[in-house]
């Protein structure tokens, strides 16, 4: 079997990100990366359980070629096989300009997120009232932030529908509470939207589930998946205990069926995450 793809992106950025694997499993003859930068621009790229694999460079054009793999017998419990795909991820960047934003550091990955994360998390009438009503039985900070994390985590069913756009930016936070699904940006930023409405500050959260990221290649689009994150002074004492807090942050994915708030899934175990913030975000390793 053999393809070739051209892949061409349409957005507000300066920036991109390829990755590609060439093997999990199954033998493979030859696969082959090219990427032709336009001037300028500039390129990091990292092979990943990949030492057989060869890169060179002929002006702006970059490969990387892996070949004659063959066949990777299964053994007894072995880490799952995305995490032992030979592949090659590469981060490009282009000059800042007026343009779009140059991925050239995390903390430009990050205020770019919060741009388009931060504006749908706004919390309006519907919101405030419908919080009023679910944390009226709630007397401390941390109890009504577990009444808004219940309800968002069993009462809004994930569904994803990512057109356009909306590979990227949520929905606003009324139209997922009114029709009471979403995907893991639009529960973050609903329930973000209703921290809010009882004056608990947080912030949108990137992460990345079941693909490990490369903390050397500063490139929002390493990650699949939304979680948030609140001040951990803000939720109040006793929670260092939490699993989930690091760094001082309280983090949760309300996307998990069965996670009880101050505890991480094991998915996110032992990867980085990129707390999204207007001024100067952070990555995190969990």
């Amino acid at each position: 079997v053999g393809y070739e793809y051209d892949v061409s992106e349409r957005a507000e950025w300066s920036g991109s990100y390829i990755g590609m694997t060439f093997q999990l499993q199954q033998p493979v003859v030859e696969a082959r990366l090219n990427v032709r930068l336009p001037d300028g621009w500039t390129l990091n790229g990292k092979l990943i359980n990949c030492d057989s694999c060869t890169s060179f460079q002929q002006g702006n054009l970059y490969s990387w070629v892996a070949s004659n793999l063959a066949y990777r017998v299964e053994e007894p419990l072995q880490p799952e096989w995305p995490k032992l795909a030979r592949k090659v991820r590469v981060a490009c960047a282009g000059p800042t300009e007026d343009r779009g934003i140059s991925f050239a550091s995390w903390d430009h990955a990050s205020r770019w997120a919060s741009r388009l994360l931060d504006s749908s998390a706004q919390c309006d009438t519907s919101v405030r009232t419908f919080i009023t009503s679910l944390s009226t039985d709630s007397a401390t900070p941390l109890e009504k932030i577990q009444a808004v994390a219940e309800f968002v985590r069993a009462q809004v069913r994930y569904v994803a529908v990512e057109i356009d756009k909306g590979r990227i930016v949520p929905r606003p936070a009324a139209t997922t509470l009114a029709s009471r699904f979403g995907d893991c940006k639009d529960k973050v930023a609903l329930m973000r939207a209703m921290l809010t409405a009882i004056d608990i500050p947080s912030r949108a959260v990137l992460a990345s589930a079941g693909n490990p990221v490369s903390s050397g290649l500063c490139t929002p689009f390493q990650f699949n998946h939304c979680i948030l994150a609140m001040p951990a002074a803000a939720v109040g004492p006793n929670i260092s205990s939490f699993p989930a807090v690091v760094d001082k942050w309280l983090f949760y994915d309300p996307t998990d069926p069965s996670l009880p708030l101050g505890r991480l899934p094991s998915v996110l175990h032992d990867s980085h995450v990129l707390i999204a913030a207007p001024d100067s975000g952070a990555l995190v390793h969990f």
